[in-house]
């Protein structure tokens, strides 16, 4: 649950994209997870806040966000 701005927020669904939706700086990456919050609270309920999470791939080195989702 997050709440700015005094609106709360809740988690109702997780999509992941690969290659990315989104680029930083004309950069692509290879997968996005996006977060989507719904507001909750009274007269917010037509909000919504959406996390983006970009993944950069590194040879050699494992991702212990990726793993804990097995």
């Amino acid at each position: 649950m997050v709440n700015p701005q005094g609106v709360t927020y809740e988690a109702q669904e997780v999509t992941i994209h690969t290659p990315s939706n989104h680029t930083i700086l004309g950069k692509r990456y290879p997968m996005e997870v996006q977060i989507v919050h719904k507001a909750t609270s009274q007269g917010d309920i037509t909000k919504k806040a959406i996390l983006s999470i970009l993944f950069e791939r590194k040879a050699g080195v494992e991702n212990n966000f990726i793993k804990a989702l097995n």
